[in-house]
């Protein structure tokens, strides 16, 4: 899938992974503490998609691409040394920034 997503990111190099560290201010953390399966899409932000339509399409194509491989089972060939290649995430966007107590809005990645 990391492929497929990149080539929906125009080559950005949006796709990352998060560590698997536990999180207790993550809401699917918490869900899974109490013994519910989860599956995580952190969508973040793109630069020109402030209303996250692109990011929508993205995942929309994710979700479809993974469960036709579970339908298909062609995810049990899957090469996994493509995920344990990606990158781990790393903060850059900001929802609010502040200078000198100046606030401003900010959804573009930098």
């Amino acid at each position: 899938m990391a492929p497929g997503l990149r080539a929906c990111c125009c080559g950005r190099g949006c796709t990352a992974k998060y560590d698997d560290a536990f999180n207790p201010r993550a809401f699917g953390d918490l869900i899974q503490q109490w013994g519910t399966s989860t599956v995580l899409i952190e969508s973040g932000a793109l630069p020109g998609d402030p209303e996250k339509q692109v990011l929508r399409r993205v995942n929309v194509r994710l979700l479809l691409t993974a469960l036709e491989a579970i339908a298909t089972r062609c995810c049990e060939r899957a090469d996994t040394t493509v995920y344990d290649a990606l990158p781990f995430n790393e903060r850059v966007a900001a929802d609010l920034s502040s200078c000198a107590g100046a606030r401003s809005c900010s959804r573009a990645a930098k």
